[in-house]
């Protein structure tokens, strides 16, 4: 049986020969600091694709939002509906509908609308048409064919930043940029 002052005189012997070291050789700092590195590289990454991510489905809410507000404004006197396909130029301020005629009112209504997407999503543009093929077109093309349901279509562009991020606000939209579209049918 080995007793306490035997455990200890064991536990001396055994160390005895062993150099003692204190502190971190500079290899092991060198590895410590890569791997810090590459982990923060990787949460910079992960967090630049969120806010990517967020930015996009805000662009993506903010279209749906306008697309259902116009349908709503159609739904309420859905005989204007052809008033919005084919807008007449508006020539006075018709806020509301005392006063104007159905066509005035839809083109005010249609203007205003043009306004609102213009200021919250980049290079927007919207329209109401007819279209029996309503998942294309782009901001320059709405591509309606004059058949099949009555459509909201909403079309912007997602600026798509490099790893820099240095899209400036304002600036005109790159090649690279993607185009985006949403449509909306209007449903009487």
């Amino acid at each position: 049986m080995i007793d306490q002052q035997g455990v200890m005189e064991m536990t001396k012997d055994k160390c005895h020969g062993l150099r003692i070291q204190s502190g971190f050789s500079l290899l092991e700092v060198l590895v410590g600091a890569v791997v810090f590195i590459v982990g923060l590289g990787g949460v910079s990454l992960m967090l630049m694709s969120s806010v990517h991510g967020s930015v996009e489905a805000r662009s993506q809410t903010l279209a749906s939002m306008h697309a259902a507000s116009l349908a709503e404004l159609i739904l309420m006197n859905p005989a204007s509906l052809g008033h919005y396909i084919n807008p007449e130029v508006l020539t006075e301020d018709c806020s509301t509908a005392a006063g104007c005629t159905p066509a005035q009112w839809a083109a005010g209504n249609l203007a205003r609308w043009q306004v609102e997407i213009r200021q919250g999503l980049a290079d927007a543009s919207g329209v109401v048409c007819r279209d029996s093929t309503p998942d294309d077109g782009d901001t320059g093309d709405p591509a309606c064919d004059e058949a099949g349901p009555a459509l909201v279509k909403v079309f912007w562009r997602e600026p798509v930043r490099g790893f820099s991020g240095d899209t400036l606000e304002g600036e005109a939209p790159a090649a690279s940029d993607s185009q985006k579209r949403l449509f909306l049918p209007v449903s009487f």
